[in-house]
């Protein structure tokens, strides 16, 4: 499966983009093509299992190529060129399935003048569509979440490596027994 986009020069409205997922079987052919709705913006997609992640949605094909759906995300980053990062494993919130991902550039400004550079980790309920945690800090980071319990304490951590050089650990206060891996 791969994300297709192709703007045109001059076309700021969006009208003529072509915007569609392109599926190819495993000798290169083309099987399918999927045409998305005008206007949504792909940038680059992060595809796991039957999910495609983009910067201000989740197009999820767990239902079958001709029952996606398509999940935006009730805040926008403040670059939507750039996807999350996304942790290999889910977390099981009271039957709910959430992913756990941050965002480089995060959502938030430090003021009206200038950008904040730095990452918010996140942790998205599909089921409810909606963040239930955002954690911003003061780096930014271009790596993949990574959930445990690495502390031994019985509750939900996430590594985090940061551009500044650290490793940090994050203790999410949900129980190590909710980690689907």
């Amino acid at each position: 499966m791969i994300p297709f986009q192709c703007h045109f020069d001059e076309d700021y409205e969006g009208k003529r983009t072509v915007t569609e997922f392109r599926f190819y079987n495993l000798s290169g052919k083309e099987v399918r093509r999927i045409k998305m709705k005008q206007g949504m913006t792909f940038g680059y997609g992060r595809q796991q299992n039957n999910r495609v992640f983009f910067a201000g949605q989740i197009v999820d094909f767990s239902n079958g190529l001709d029952n996606y759906e398509i999940i935006p995300f009730q805040k926008e980053p403040i670059r939507l060129i750039h996807p999350p990062r996304i942790s290999k494993e889910t977390i099981n919130l009271n039957g709910d399935e959430c992913i756990v991902m941050s965002y480089e550039w995060g959502f938030q400004k430090l003021n009206q003048e200038k950008e904040d550079y730095n990452s918010d980790l996140c942790v998205f309920n599909i089921s409810k569509r909606k963040f239930e945690k955002i954690i911003h800090f003061q780096t930014s980071s271009e790596f993949n979440p990574i959930l445990g319990d690495f502390n031994s304490d019985n509750k939900v951590d996430i590594l985090l490596g940061c551009h500044n050089g650290m490793l940090y650990n994050f203790d999410l206060g949900y129980p190590a027994s909710s980690i689907i891996h």
